[in-house]
């Protein structure tokens, strides 16, 4: 599922609303609440979550293009690892789609 804009995360993901104004879009926290969401609303093993700003625009000082959370929701807790990919949108979605890949594979080799 994609759920770019918030009102999704929030309605679907059931990411709560305080969370996304404390924190917002693009941190830790709501890539927690993401996965999270994923696993619960799946019923499944794993549920698997990105969010960050893979560009052009949307950069901020304290959140630059090529900032990623990565967060995976299993049985015994959720982890999630904050990322910073250089180049242009391009490599940032590759970076993060090979990271978040690579996660659930170190989890499921490690278990």
């Amino acid at each position: 599922m994609i759920a770019y804009c918030n009102e999704l995360k929030k309605s679907i993901l059931g990411v709560a609303p305080e969370l996304l104004d404390q924190y917002g879009a693009v941190s830790k926290q709501t890539a927690v609440a993401m996965a999270e969401g994923v696993r619960q609303l799946t019923s499944t093993d794993l549920g698997l979550a990105v969010t960050g700003v893979a560009g052009p625009g949307g950069g901020t000082p304290t959140k630059p293009r090529g900032l990623v959370y990565i967060a995976l929701a299993t049985s015994e807790g959720t982890f999630c690892q904050k990322f910073q990919f250089p180049g242009e949108r391009f490599e940032v979605r590759e970076g993060t789609v090979n990271a978040a890949l690579d996660m659930v594979r170190h989890y499921l080799q490690d278990r």
